[in-house]
């Protein structure tokens, strides 16, 4: 009897190790073997045109650094593409914070062992609020029949960022390391639009960390706003706050499933309220305002009314500075019951996807990013395409335990 437990013991090893080497997810990434620099920044010296920037604090700045244990030593990757900061006064106007978003394929990092030092060369898309109020926003072609993605111009930067370690990782030991950094940031314009700075120097000695996470994930705060208002009752017993939103808890499950499918997880903020009687139901004059009314740098604000005048603008939502960290988005409720996806739809804007038919062609046709007009579902399908080119500065890299495994379903 003993003997027989014993083998049953065995034989229930043999077979758990058996499926934990056929899961997906288990497999695909080799748990904890890969350490990653951690180095966020609570405030910077910037210095703007060679003027400083008095204290400046940062809004979303974390760099994500992996080590590589490559051919001919230690190599270093740059995960995070998003640095988050506070504007300044310049002689153009108050430019609003700053968004930095690394251009992937313009962006090479490189390891000295000599030096233990770590080096990004990049070129980077920037934008401002101030962007958008001196040149407005670029529209879309006039056969497109959804005109719900108002898309920022943005400038171009070049430069370099230096990550000096006081000491090198141990790649073998397993404990998590505290390192100290020296790190700075060089950045010239290459590409004008308003062209409020020239050229800006980021400098912080900081304290960074070494660890060995199970998996890493991207994540996003997504901030929804609604809109308290007086109902017309009609009479004077009535009175009291009510507020727009009604749709939230409907559409925030159908954005969490569907954006889950490219291990994007959607930090969904409670909501936040404006109180304005007239946004109940929103003009198009009325929208500047009303994302002027509330702004979260280190999130994408949503916007909800009860509808539009006239009803079908925008198809039913909106998004404005598509793929930058000062991104907004208006929908309205009344997109319930008929368009269950659209502010999935919207956020796959503030991501920096287009949709299928306009340049630059970086979403799937028949997927969520096709446009759907008001009262009309967008598709409840996923692509690979569209995983792989979302980008944003907003998206930060969560260290976690749990594996997700990217599953769009076309």
């Amino acid at each position: 009897m003993y003997f027989t437990k014993k083998m049953f013991s065995i034989l229930t090893l043999v077979l758990l190790t058996m499926v934990m080497l056929t899961t997906p997810g288990i497999t695909q990434e080799k748990q904890g073997d890969t350490p990653f620099l951690v180095l966020k920044l609570d405030k910077v010296q910037l210095l703007i045109d060679g003027e400083k920037s008095e204290n400046n604090p940062t809004l979303n700045t974390e760099l994500l650094y992996r080590f590589i244990d490559g051919k001919y030593g230690m190599e270093a990757e740059l995960m995070s593409f998003g640095f988050v900061t506070k504007g300044f006064e310049s002689k153009q106007g108050e430019t609003g914070n700053i968004s930095i978003r690394f251009i992937p394929e313009h962006t090479k990092t490189s390891y000295n062992s000599e030096s233990n030092q770590i080096t990004t060369e990049f070129n980077a898309k920037i934008h401002y609020p101030l962007i958008d109020k001196i040149m407005g926003f670029k529209q879309s072609s006039e056969s497109e029949k959804e005109q719900d993605n108002f898309r920022s111009f943005t400038e171009i930067f070049s430069g370099v960022i230096t990550c000096r370690l006081d000491s090198r990782p141990d790649m073998k030991n397993k404990e998590e390391q505290p390192i100290r950094i020296k790190m700075s940031m060089e950045m010239k314009i290459a590409e004008k639009a308003v062209g409020a700075f020239e050229y800006a120097v980021v400098s912080e000695v900081a304290e960074g960390r070494v660890l060995w996470p199970l998996y890493v994930k991207k994540t996003m705060n997504v901030q929804p706003v609604f809109v308290e208002y007086v109902p017309d009752t009609g009479c004077s017993l009535g009175g009291g706050m009510a507020t727009t939103g009604g749709s939230w808890d409907i559409m925030k499950e159908y954005a969490y499933d569907i954006w889950n499918r490219c291990c994007l997880h959607l930090n969904l903020l409670p909501p936040v309220y404006v109180a304005n009687d007239d946004w109940r139901i929103l003009s198009l004059g009325e929208a500047w305002a009303l994302r002027a009314s509330y702004d979260d740098p280190n999130a994408v604000e949503i916007f909800f009314t009860e509808t539009f005048d006239p009803i079908g603008t925008w198809g039913g939502g909106a998004t404005w500075g598509s793929g930058t960290a000062n991104t907004q988005i208006i929908t309205c409720d009344a997109n319930l019951p008929i368009n269950l996806y659209n502010v999935a739809h919207e956020l796959g804007h503030s991501l920096n996807l287009m949709h299928p038919s306009n340049w630059p062609w970086n979403s799937t046709p028949g997927s969520l990013m096709e446009p759907s007009g008001f009262c009309l579902d967008n598709p409840d399908l996923m692509s690979q395409e569209n995983c792989d080119n979302i980008s944003n500065p907003l998206i930060y890299w969560t260290l976690t335990y749990y594996n997700c495994t990217e599953n769009p379903n076309m």
